[in-house]
């Protein structure tokens, strides 16, 4: 196995794909908050899992964090354990296997459910959650009534870092579309959308509903924010928020904006999401092309 190869499999891989990223360009100031976020995140969560503690101010493992060899369409960050692959002055030997044993799968775990939590994806982040806890039995022996003390502990160290997952959310929106966490490059990967990452960034709790089609009419657009209004057609009279995502609507005439001229009510894929259970911003990924 490659020295390149350990170090992928040794940690966690994130991607920024779409916009910018998808010629393999990012904004540095962008790409540097979403680093020191990781970093950040990856050392609260093994800081938990090896010694049941939230990380001290400015704690740090002996894990690098770095910009990934460039792959086709993307900008990707790597997240590893030195430890895994040589080893670390000062640890027990027991803490050591440990990293190396479960560190790799540990961290996917973590990171995702951070990003899934926080992301308003709370039944994907439910399963995710039942993972790391298993991890937690795995090393900690404890009793029922200790794992939903741990688990308590595991959500409200996921709250706390909200502004961590923000800075890595950053990118999404402006330089990219999506943000792809996977054990190895191009390894099965959870996703990131700019709604999951509008629900990171926002200080109120929201909620990310699952893709869906919609039945809209277009009540106003405004072209350079790609942003508009629209009425829902089995709810007349009532308006919701909406952000086009589609590429089309960067072109003139759109769709969008001949249906907004013509008053005629057009079929959607979108993303809902939700505050406080109602309906609050539609993102528009598409025309639907169905019957």
């Amino acid at each position: 196995m490659s020295d390149q190869t350990a170090l992928e499999e040794s940690g966690v891989y994130i991607s920024y794909d779409g916009l910018q990223a998808s010629g393999h360009r990012m904004d540095m100031r962008r790409l540097g908050y979403a680093m020191v976020g990781l970093d950040h995140i990856i050392t609260v969560g093994v800081v938990a899992l090896l010694e049941r503690r939230a990380a001290r101010p400015r704690e740090r493992l002996l894990f690098d964090v770095v910009a990934a060899e460039p792959r086709r369409g993307s900008v990707g960050i790597l997240g590893t354990m030195i430890t895994a692959y040589t080893g670390t002055q000062g640890m027990l030997p027991y803490v050591v296997n440990v990293i190396k044993d479960k560190a790799p799968d540990y961290i996917w775990n973590w990171v995702s459910l951070v990003f899934k939590k926080l992301g308003g994806r709370d039944k994907e982040a439910e399963k995710i959650l039942e993972k790391v806890m298993d991890q937690f039995s795995s090393i900690h022996e404890h009793n029922l009534a200790d794992r939903q003390r741990e688990r308590d502990f595991v959500l409200e160290l996921v709250d706390r870092l909200k502004p961590s997952a923000a800075q890595v959310a950053v990118p999404l929106g402006e330089s990219a579309d999506v943000l792809r966490i996977s054990r190895t490059p191009g390894g099965r990967a959870e996703e990131i959308g700019v709604p999951e990452a509008m629900a990171i960034r926002t200080k109120e709790p929201m909620e990310v509903g699952d893709p869906t089609t919609m039945k809209v009419r277009i009540d106003g657009l405004v072209k350079h924010t790609n942003r508009g209004s629209v009425e829902l057609a089995e709810e007349p009279g009532k308006f919701v928020n909406a952000e086009i995502r589609d590429p089309l609507f960067d072109f003139t005439p759109n769709p969008y904006i001949s249906a907004m001229n013509s008053d005629e009510i057009i079929t959607v894929n979108v993303v809902p999401t939700y505050r406080d259970r109602e309906l609050f911003k539609l993102y528009v990924m598409g025309i639907h092309e169905g019957i």
